[in-house]
């Protein structure tokens, strides 16, 4: 077996987008991040096996994983904010006066 056999086949930014379905932007994105990890050649140039391909598809599985609802199906959820109609209805003139009085300079 040659040298050449043993290396792994390695894919440019384009082709790893192209790979994942997703835009060489968002590929950029997820390496500055830290979320994926390719091979550095240079300062410039990125290159992308197949292992480090499917272990972040891997990653990206296990976080969506995580990620469900971690309430108790027993108990029923709280609703925040106000109900339906405990706001204060203001008449025409009423509301522009409070909302001059909101948006007013301060001194």
């Amino acid at each position: 077996m040659s040298a050449a056999e043993k290396l792994p086949e390695l894919y440019t930014e384009e082709e790893a987008a192209r790979r994942l379905l997703v835009s060489k932007a968002t590929l950029t994105r997820e390496r500055m991040a830290g979320r994926i990890h390719p091979i550095r050649i240079s300062t410039r140039i990125y290159r992308y096996s197949n292992q480090i391909i499917e272990e972040y598809i891997q990653q990206c599985r296990n976080v969506q994983d995580k990620s469900g609802n971690t309430g108790s199906v027993g108990v029923p959820t709280l609703k925040t904010g106000i109900e339906h109609g405990a706001s204060l209805l203001l008449d025409g003139q009423s509301a522009h006066l409070l909302a001059q009085r909101i948006f007013k300079k301060r001194k």
